[in-house]
């Protein structure tokens, strides 16, 4: 079956999907779009508080924001920090709302014991408990098509404190009357009531008639337990012939994967033995893909809306991708394919727009916060139910792991693999890069063999019929080939060489591509193997036609320029020691030749010229003998911005895209200075 009407996007007023107003909702890190939603707001956004050596429970009182200025009654969740460790939950509490126009509100947090007497921080948070109505809401006159049904979820938002159970209850209602097509009383204190509800009712008997869907949600529990009830993506369903032509697609970014440590890059290890043997012999490679900056949400950002870094200026994690770009998510949801995101936070925040058009944004967070591991199990299980459940409707899949992200820490069974011969000739030990790139390719294989079951399960649905994969990476790693680990300020070969990999039955099996191609490019080559029209306003190009060549490489792609970005300001070396680097940095491929240029700290450009081809490792670097390459590659560096800024000015109808501030919540916090990206 396939989706018909999006009774979320009518009555947001957001034809197509793309209005980019549609509220959400996140029950157990599980985020969908809702018909509406509690309201909520910040009361407290980085306080300081007084430091105790004993534990204590401290009144506090705060404006109420303008968001929330009609409430009677609020969920306040207030979140402490001591200096150098972890947000900690406070007791959630139900608080009333006092004053006139000028609203405020009082409520207890719970101070932990201190004795080193640390400075103590306070973020609060609230939701409110009355809202639009959220009791009944109705959507309509829509005209039901032939064979017709409605699919749907519910939920009670989880605030942290006891909620009423509810009776869910939907009515359609035509000229005659309404007539009841579900009823459900649902208690979030069992198992079964907990998390989302998937539902669905036929609506065979509305065939060709206009009916008005009417949603109710009453408590049916007494007391004061906050009731604040959800109904997720309403859409009705109609079974139509999807066009031959149209693919599912299924977009997998394993985050910090280089290239030239797979197997079907030539590496000296059988680290992806899986990946070699379903892309590289039965699918397609891209050997030359070039990343568009040295770290996750830049890259994420480039990919999912086919504009280069410079344009979209989303350039870190306290980013918000502006609203006018049309993510790729929302494209596809426009052209009527069912959307979900199984991924694991970090910078792929919601607050960043990265769930933009995902109809399931689905967050697979590290059991502690502190000590971020990669979860590429259970986003593979979760991608994995899910497919079993839209297996016969057009889909779009994007699945993100960070499994072979630092911390590297693969499963004990992979302990050995790989192993280094070198040894310091004083400790006799290996080197610690070393030793840190041999955990980091175990976790390659483990993430390969994570991938051979996912594909399993493809195969046992019969899939390859009418999907295609599209397997990636964001950037990748460095090992102190350049005096540095990691990735994020040096715009070196071994975090900008990353792969680009297609499988399916559209994808011809066996075919090297050996043209320079760009993250500017998923999202076009995406959108064509599904059959939906590519924004006239993007920057990259399909990759399909280069699929249908044998040598030659197309006009459209021989002389083609590709930019990346490097804006971290400090990098890390052996002994975690953290240094300051030049920047910004900005590097050109053009062909086998590349230029960067770094900044330094009086504003001076600093160059490096490397021939890829014949040095990639960028051993060998050509700037001081430089000579007519050099200047031309010089010159596109110098333009880029500037040509950046006209095309983003035209992407806002002639205004300027500012890019927004993310605000960046406790937990997320938490993980990323887990992760190194935050000091």
């Amino acid at each position: 079956m396939l989706p018909a009407v999006l009774l979320i996007d009518l009555l947001a007023e957001a034809p197509n999907g793309l209005g980019r107003t549609l509220p959400f909702a996140t029950i157990a890190d599980d985020t969908r779009y809702v018909l509406r939603r509690a309201p909520t707001g910040s009361l407290v956004f980085r306080a300081m508080l007084e430091d105790s050596v004993d534990p204590r429970v401290e009144r506090r009182d705060a404006d109420v924001p303008y968001s929330l200025s009609s409430q009677k009654r609020l969920v306040v969740q207030p979140r402490v920090m001591l200096e150098g460790g972890e947000w900690i939950p406070s007791q959630e509490s139900v608080v009333e709302v006092s004053g006139g126009l000028h609203r405020r509100v009082a409520f207890d947090v719970n101070v932990p014991a201190n004795p080193r007497r640390r400075p103590v921080q306070l973020t609060v948070k609230a939701i409110g408990t009355r809202s639009p109505p959220l009791e009944e809401i109705a959507v309509g006159p829509v005209l039901v098509p032939a064979d017709a049904e409605l699919r749907f979820s519910v939920g009670l938002l989880d605030a942290g404190i006891p909620s009423a159970t509810g009776l869910f209850a939907l009515e359609a209602c035509v000229v005659e009357g309404c007539h009841t097509l579900f009823r459900e009383k649902v208690d979030p204190a069992t198992p079964a009531g907990s998390g989302w509800l998937d539902r669905r009712v036929d609506l065979g008997r509305f065939s060709g008639r206009e009916v008005t869907f009417r949603f109710t949600a009453l408590r049916s529990s007494p007391g004061e337990a906050v009731f604040l009830p959800l109904w997720a993506n309403p859409t009705v369903f109609a079974e139509a012939l999807r066009s031959p032509s149209q693919r599912n697609v299924i977009l997998l970014s394993i985050d910090t994967l280089r290239a030239d440590h797979m197997t079907s890059h030539g590496y000296e290890f059988d680290t992806t033995p899986f990946i070699d043997e379903r892309f590289a012999d039965g699918g397609a490679v891209f050997d030359e893909m070039v990343a568009a900056a040295t770290v996750t949400t830049p890259t994420h950002a480039t990919i999912l809306t086919g504009v280069d870094v410079a344009t979209h200026r989303t350039f870190d994690g306290f980013k918000h991708i502006p609203d006018s770009i049309p993510m790729l998510a929302e494209l596809a949801r426009a052209g009527g394919f069912e959307t979900a995101s199984y991924n694991e936070n970090g910078w792929m925040r919601i607050q960043g727009g990265f769930s933009r058009g995902f109809d399931r944004y689905v967050e697979n967070k590290s059991p502690h916060l502190s000590i971020p591991s990669g979860q590429v199990d259970r986003t593979f299980d979760g991608a994995i139910a899910w497919l079993r459940e839209n297996r016969d409707t057009p889909f779009f899949l994007f699945l993100h792991t960070y499994q072979v992200h630092t911390p590297y820490a693969p499963p004990p069974k992979y302990v050995g693999l790989f192993g280094r011969s070198e040894r310091d000739p004083e400790t006799g030990e290996v080197p610690e890069a070393l030793a840190m790139m041999a955990d980091y390719d175990r976790e390659i294989r483990y993430t390969d063999d994570e991938l051979r079951r996912f594909f399993e399960v493809i195969d046992e649905l019969d899939l390859a019929r009418d999907t295609v994969f599209v397997l990636t990476s964001d950037h990748g790693e460095a090992f102190m080939e350049h005096g540095l680990l990691e990735h994020g300020s040096r715009l070196d070969q071994s975090v900008l060489h990353v792969p680009l990999m297609l499988w399916g039955d559209s994808v011809p099996a066996g075919r090297r591509v050996s043209a320079n191609v760009g993250q500017i490019d998923v999202l076009p080559t995406i959108l064509d193997f599904m059959g939906v029209e590519a924004p006239r306003e993007i920057q990259g190009l399909s990759l399909r036609p280069l699929l249908a060549v044998d040598d030659a490489t197309p006009g459209a792609f021989a002389q083609r320029p590709l930019f990346s970005e490097a804006r971290a300001t400090f990098g890390i070396q052996t002994g975690n020691r953290a240094v300051a680097v030049q920047t910004p940095g900005l590097s050109v491929r053009l062909g086998a030749m590349k230029l960067v240029r770094y900044t330094n700290a009086d504003g001076e450009f600093i160059y490096e010229f490397y021939d890829v081809a014949s040095d990639p490792g960028d051993e060998v670097d050509l700037a001081p003998g430089r000579g007519d390459q050099w200047k031309e590659l010089a010159l596109l560096l110098s333009q880029h911005q500037e040509a950046s800024d006209r095309f983003r000015t035209r992407l806002e109808g002639g205004g300027a895209i500012e890019s927004q501030a993310a605000p960046l919540d406790p937990e997320h916090e938490a993980k990323l200075r887990a992760l190194g990206y935050i000091e």
